[in-house]
């Protein structure tokens, strides 16, 4: 891998982020519009939202924050950085994977947000 393909890869990674971002977003703002008690009471209702969850959430975060702002500290200061690269490149993908997995498992709880508050 070059750098060239790296900043190819890693710009789509910040996107997938930005999609999580944008996913979180929206689910506080549609519990924010039924007021804060209602909100309670969806996260009452629906208690799947789950420690796997809550824990990928975690997970990604930190991954993200990695990306965005140490990532190429890791390749600045190598003599070798065409191998840095390559090892960068799998940590990559494995993160890429996650934030795919995590903006498909949002878009569940938002599908469950708007059944639950179409009722109210």
């Amino acid at each position: 891998m070059n750098i060239v393909d790296f900043r190819q890869l890693h710009s789509e990674l910040i996107a997938e982020y930005q999609l999580v971002e944008e996913k979180l977003r929206f689910i506080y703002l549609y519990l924010d519009k039924y007021g804060f008690n209602l909100g309670l009471e969806f996260v009452e209702y629906w208690d799947s939202l789950n420690k796997e969850l809550l824990d990928l959430i975690d997970k990604v975060r930190e991954k993200r924050n990695f990306w965005c702002h140490q990532c190429y500290l890791k390749i600045a200061f190598r003599r070798n950085g065409e191998s840095k690269l390559k090892d960068l490149e799998e940590r990559m993908n494995s993160d890429m994977d996650d934030a795919k997995k995590l903006v498909l498992d949002l878009i569940g709880v938002i599908d469950r947000v708007e059944k639950y508050f179409g009722k109210k």
